[in-house]
């Protein structure tokens, strides 16, 4: 079952602020903190649409997973994920491994030497499915959160 997710996955890039908007509204339930970290949802998506990478996970045109990161400091070559998160009903069928590949092999592709995200100190399922994937605590994040970080190996994980 496991490849056949993956080979169902259809992975689409929003640039659209009000897509972007609408999709962060969607997944939001599954980043609690969310709201407490940003001004407005509109002002978030306007960022995101200039800035960012925004990529939704679709399976049989249903909105699977969400996946945010910015690889554009070509000074440090750090790729920094924002967001990544899968809706309930997909959790544990490998698609955050899927979003997480992807966003690896595209930050290799701009050069990104790093990959680097914040997570929740009392997400243990999220700090293990990141440090399954290669990644390891590098630094205080301030309040209740962490930094991660993974060197990119040739575009894989």
């Amino acid at each position: 079952m496991e490849n056949r997710i993956k080979t169902d996955i259809i992975l689409e890039t929003l640039t659209d602020k009000n897509q972007i908007k609408n999709h962060i509204l969607y997944f939001n339930p599954i980043f609690p903190h969310l709201k407490e970290k940003i001004s407005s949802f509109d002002e978030y998506a306007e960022k995101l649409s200039k800035k960012a990478n925004v990529v939704i996970g679709k399976i049989n045109d249903e909105p699977v997973g969400l996946l945010v990161f910015y690889a554009n400091d070509l000074e440090t070559r750090t790729a920094f994920i924002s967001l990544i998160g899968v809706s309930e009903k997909w959790q544990g069928k490998n698609v955050s491994a899927f979003l997480l590949e992807y966003c690896t092999e595209e930050s290799a592709r701009r050069k990104m030497e790093f990959l680097k995200l914040e997570v929740d100190i009392d997400n243990g399922r999220a700090i293990r499915f990141y440090e399954k994937n290669g990644f390891k605590k590098c630094g205080e994040a301030g309040g209740s959160s962490i930094y991660m970080c993974k060197r990119i190996s040739e575009g894989k994980i």
